[in-house]
């Protein structure tokens, strides 16, 4: 070993021999994330007649929304009793639009007396449409993923054990090719929920 490297790593050492351990404060603030999933939902028919609610005839290009929902169970509270370290929470979602129409997507929680609470934008999140082409086939899905944060609604979230996934299909026009290809389209989401810690010692 070099004696020029010998003499730095000597007055290394003697600084850290030095250090005033008194003014290093004692409290260490700890900020971890947890993520949990909670679910996916998805809806694919093999045909328009499939489909809920009234369909119009062959021929009648009158746009419909298809609206359909699951519920996921989910206790946030088996993870977490307290809201005391709880700093942020936010719902992490996937949006896969395979239809040609739009989509919107809503989330809801039950709280203790049934009601279904939305934890979701007032229009929803919306997705565009998925691009076909003159067969009907899909050249483009749409995508959108993002997040949304809920702090406000912790104590909600913390006694509830059960989520709604609501996904809709936005004037969606059942034209011949469409009506042919069906089978081939689809919409679906998946969910999970990031929470963000402060724990001090």
């Amino acid at each position: 070993m070099r004696p020029t490297l010998i003499i730095i790593i000597l007055i290394l050492l003697a600084g850290c021999v030095g250090l005033d351990y008194d003014k290093i404060s004692d409290e260490v603030v700890y900020e971890p994330e947890i993520a949990l999933p909670v679910g996916s939902f998805g809806y694919q028919f093999n045909n328009a007649h499939e489909l809920p609610g009234d369909i119009p005839p062959i021929g009648d290009l009158t746009p419909i929304d298809v609206v359909l929902e699951d519920t996921l169970f989910f206790s946030l509270n088996e993870s977490f009793e307290s809201e005391e370290y709880i700093k942020r929470v936010y719902l992490h979602y996937d949006l896969v639009n395979r239809y040609p129409a739009k989509g919107t997507l809503r989330f809801y929680y039950l709280e203790n007396l049934g009601s279904a609470i939305e934890i979701t934008p007032v229009d929803g999140i919306q997705v565009d449409e998925a691009v076909i082409d003159e067969n009907g086939i899909i050249t483009k899905e749409s995508k959108e993923t993002s997040f949304i944060e809920v702090t406000e609604h912790i104590d909600g979230l913390l006694s509830a054990d059960q989520m709604i996934i609501e996904l809709e299909v936005n004037d969606l026009v059942l034209s011949n090719i469409v009506r042919l290809n069906f089978n081939k389209y689809s919409i679906q989401t998946s969910l999970g929920v990031r929470v963000e810690l402060n724990i001090e010692n």
